[in-house]
Order: structure tokens, then C-alpha cells, then sequence
């Protein structure tokens, strides 16, 4: 049996300014936990997302109707209590909001049918026509068994209102879906109608969307995408290979973005087929969980890279069966290029002394010629003369990449 306890509180009460109402936090107690909500007059009710996720609408529906059901005749306030299976509203806080977000919120009305009926909000960077967005939501709502909310007024034809914040624009999503749709679950539902507006029509021009469309947990639109100047993928970790092996492949793959015009982003966690000549990405395949792969992987570029690449980010996202890592080099600075990787390979023994310059070219990598290193080299110390700073000698410059360099 479901119930809630309802307990005030004269300390840190916060009170509607136009009503008078007071929130007034309620316990619901289940078979195996218990949530604490917040409820105004015992109609409204909160909770945050991360405080029952796996407990269905309808569970919460008729705890609270199981509530009201015990409430004395007067509420707290001194109004009769109405009718114990009217409409009441739960408001559910979101507690993973997406990158562009600040407090998201969902809000659903519980009845006594097997539906209930249920607002949120998506927004875009760009105008876009409420006849599509209402079909591109409506596509997702149906895969999770929901649906629009449509009625007949001719203001609102889609079941989706609009309204415009500094910045963005604001879609209403007034939907319908199955009371034994999870918090959850109807979380997962509105980040994913998020991630459709929000990157709709998007081409993946540039690794930074790339990055922030894995880190929010829409790996598989990547799917189908060919690799290219500032992507590339793998399918397993570089540790896999020979302890050197490894290091110096993993700072070359990175040297070669930060050498680039663009930069880039490297996924581990995707395998890639050949079709038509390129590398496409076919199927996620996440890497074992490691604490220390990240750390790994910083102290090792910091090591193998000269000079330091700037803001570049190593995060792993969790997902199921593992992670995936994703490394982002921002574009760099041209005057700090060209990166080089210290330390690689000769006839199949390691060198410490060796210093190569890599960068990508479409989805090859590509030699940096001594034509383009002298250029560099005469547009650098152009730069510092114009800066009024002397040049580093040859054999400073040797120096300073260590003297097992040389």
C-alpha cells in the first residue's frame, strides 16, 4: 500500500504571494523507499527527478489520492478539503538539465484514467516552423507511446505553444502519455525532444557540437556521419596496445588536430565501416569502465606534446555497458603551432629522441613538410620581434624539449 504523510513546517515555509497557500513537505511511502515531496493545499504537488526514478505516474498518482483520501475534513489552511480524486499536479524538477538549460521542469495532471496529460518545454536556437516542430515531436512522442495534446482551438491547432526567450525559441509540448510511463523515463522523453529542436536540421559542422551532442547522451545521431578533417573515432582504447606504442599513438592522433585548422574531436567508443571510400560510424561500442583512463591519458599527452595544447578536454560519459571518451581539441592559437609529439618508432624500437609534426588533411593524416616547418618558424619569429621579444637560438629551442631530444 501507497500513502503519504503530510508534515508542515513553520521554518523556511515558503508561501504563494497570491494565494496565501502554503507548501508543506509530504513523505510517500512505497514498499522499498520513500520520497519526499512538496505539496500547496494538497492539489499541487513537487519532487525532484532523482528522488524516485524508477516509480511510475501512476504509483505517485495514487499515493496522492490515497493522501488526500486521509486528510481531516478541514486542510491546514481552514478551506474544506474537496474531493478526493479531483485533478491534482505534480511538478517534476528535472535534476540533469542539458548544457543550454537552467531548471527544467515537467508538469503532469493526474486523473483516474490510464493517461494523463503533461506540459514541458523545448527550445531552439533558430526559428523554426511550428508545423514541423509539432511533427518532429509528435514522431518522438510516439516511439515512447505518447502523444500531442491537440485540440481545436485554431491558435493552437498542434498541441504546442510558443513563446520566445532572448536568445532561444520556446515551444509548450502539451502531450498525453501512459500512466505507467516512469519519472524516468518521462525525463529521458524530454531531453529527447530537447536534443530534436534543439539541434534540428543540424549538419555537425564543427567538433564542438559533437562534443556537446555525446556528452549529453545523443551518441547514436552520430551514427551514419562519415569521419573527416575534425572527426575521427575508435572502436577500443589506446592502452590496449604496448605501454609506448600506445602514448605515442595517442599524442600524434591529438597533434594532428591541434596542428589543424579546425582542431578536433577524437571518440573512443564508435567502430567505423568503409562505404564508398570513407570511414562511416556504424555502431556504439562502449569502453570498459576506468577510473584512471582519463587522468591517463592527460598526464601521458602533457608528456608526449610540445607545446601544451590549450583547453583541450578529456571527459568519459557513462552509458550502458561502459563509456565513451571523447577528447576535444579546440582550434589553436597559430602562433603556438606547430605541436609536436616527442618520442615514436623506428624500425619497430622505441625513440625517445624522435620529434615528428603531423596534422590532418580530410580523414588521412599527412607529413608536415620542412617548407611549411621554416615557415612557421620565420612567421614566429617575426611575431616575437614584433612583440619585442628575442627569439629563442636553435639550440635553446633544443633545449627546452629536453636534452634526451637531440
Amino acid at each position: 500500500m501507497t500513502c503519504i504523510e503530510a508534515l508542515d513546517h513553520t521554518d523556511g515555509m515558503e508561501v504563494n504571494a497570491s494565494t496565501g497557500a502554503s507548501w508543506r513537505e509530504a513523505i510517500i511511502h512505497l514498499t522499498t523507499q520513500s520520497a519526499a515531496l512538496w505539496t500547496m493545499n494538497d492539489i499541487e504537488f513537487e519532487m525532484s527527478s532523482d528522488q524516485a526514478p524508477s516509480i511510475s505516474l501512476a504509483t505517485l498518482r495514487n499515493g496522492i489520492f490515497e493522501y488526500r483520501r486521509l486528510l481531516p475534513p478541514i486542510d491546514p489552511s481552514g478551506n474544506p478539503n474537496k474531493s478526493v480524486n479531483r485533478e491534482v499536479n505534480l511538478c517534476i524538477d528535472d535534476m540533469m538539465p542539458l548544457p543550454w538549460e537552467e531548471g527544467p521542469m515537467i508538469f503532469v495532471d493526474f486523473t483516474l484514467g490510464d493517461e494523463f496529460d503533461f506540459d514541458l518545454s523545448v527550445r531552439s536556437n533558430k526559428e523554426i516552423p511550428l508545423r514541423v516542430v509539432a511533427s518532429r515531436v509528435e514522431s518522438i512522442l510516439e516511439e515512447y507511446g505518447c502523444r500531442l495534446r491537440r485540440t481545436k482551438s485554431t491558435e493552437e491547432p498542434y498541441g504546442i505553444r510558443m513563446s520566445h526567450d532572448p536568445g532561444s525559441y520556446v515551444w509548450t509540448v502539451q502531450g498525453v502519455c501512459p500512466s505507467s510511463v516512469t519519472v524516468s523515463q518521462i525525463c529521458t522523453i524530454r531531453k529527447e525532444l530537447n536534443y530534436s529542436t534543439f539541434f534540428f536540421n543540424q549538419s555537425f559542422t564543427d567538433p564542438r557540437t559533437v562534443y556537446e551532442l555525446v556528452r549529453t547522451g545523443s551518441i547514436a545521431r552520430l551514427l551514419g556521419l562519415a569521419e573527416n578533417e575534425w572527426l575521427e573515432v575508435k572502436s577500443s582504447p589506446y592502452e590496449m596496445k604496448r605501454d609506448k606504442q600506445w602514448q605515442c599513438e595517442l599524442a600524434e592522433d591529438v597533434a594532428r588536430f591541434a596542428n589543424s585548422e579546425y582542431g578536433g574531436i577524437l571518440i573512443l567508443g564508435i567502430r567505423s565501416e568503409k562505404a564508398e571510400g570513407r570511414d562511416v560510424l556504424r555502431k556504439i561500442t562502449p569502453l570498459p569502465l576506468d577510473g584512471k583512463r582519463v587522468q591517463n591519458y592527460h598526464q601521458s599527452l602533457d608528456s608526449h606534446i610540445h607545446p601544451p595544447i590549450e583547453r583541450i578536454k578529456i571527459e568519459s560519459i557513462k552509458t550502458e555497458g561502459g563509456e565513451i571518451l571523447c577528447i576535444l581539441i579546440p582550434p589553436q592559437p597559430e602562433e603556438r603551432k606547430p605541436f609536436l609529439v616527442q618520442g615514436g618508432f623506428v624500425d619497430g624500437k622505441y625513440q625517445r629522441g624522435l620529434i615528428s609534426i603531423v596534422r590532418r588533411r580530410g580523414e588521412h593524416s599527412i607529413p608536415i613538410t620542412a617548407r611549411e616547418i621554416h615557415a612557421m618558424l620565420v612567421a614566429g619569429r617575426a611575431l616575437l620581434r614584433a612583440e619585442g621579444r628575442r627569439a629563442p637560438s636553435a639550440e635553446e629551442s633544443s633545449q627546452a624539449l629536453g636534452d634526451d631530444a637531440l
